[in-house]
């Protein structure tokens, strides 16, 4: 499970914030982009080489942490005192459903995933109508249920220092 909101909207943001139990530009959050032209708008720094990166690897099951922009807003990765996270992740899904929804919209959305272990609040649900006794039941808009999806396991990069780092191993192949 994934929990999005509209770039543009701060509350979204700020729900997200809390349903993950983090504190504003602690840990970067990534963007779900429809295409290349949205991941230039978000992202800073993205040379020739880089474009041609994620360009052979997006859509697919990559997040690349990039610099940010100034258009991703400050309340994603600023903590109210001073900017402590000038960062984004940017993901660019293969699944269908997402590809969709996000071709329909005109802004990214921030994503942020569900844990897989129930510390605290229950946030884990295996599905949708697992969702009734929840604790954050109440602090979601709508649940998307598109049926069975593959678990996200998405091969993380960081690229903020112009070079290719492995953050994480998943579903995609090593890139060299």
């Amino acid at each position: 499970f994934h929990r999005q909101a509209l770039l543009s909207s701060n509350d979204g943001i700020k729900r997200i914030l809390a349903l993950k139990g983090i504190e504003m530009g602690k840990k970067p959050l990534s963007l779900l982009c429809a295409d290349l032209s949205t991941v230039d708008r978000y992202a800073a720094a993205i040379d020739k080489p880089m474009f041609k990166l994620l360009r052979s690897c997006l859509p697919g099951p990559y997040a690349f942490i990039l610099p940010a922009r100034n258009a991703v807003p400050k309340l994603v990765h600023a903590d109210g005192k001073r900017t402590k996270r000038r960062e984004i992740g940017i993901r660019m899904p293969d699944d269908p459903v997402l590809a969709q929804l996000l071709s329909q919209l005109d802004e990214p959305l921030l994503c942020s995933t569900v844990p897989t272990s129930d510390d605290g609040l229950q946030l884990v649900c295996h599905s949708p109508a697992d969702t009734g006794d929840a604790a954050w039941c109440g602090l979601v808009d709508f649940i998307v249920d598109a049926g069975e999806r593959p678990v996200d396991g998405s091969t993380i990069y960081d690229l903020t220092e112009g070079q290719l780092t492995l953050v994480r191993e998943g579903l995609g192949p090593l890139l060299a």
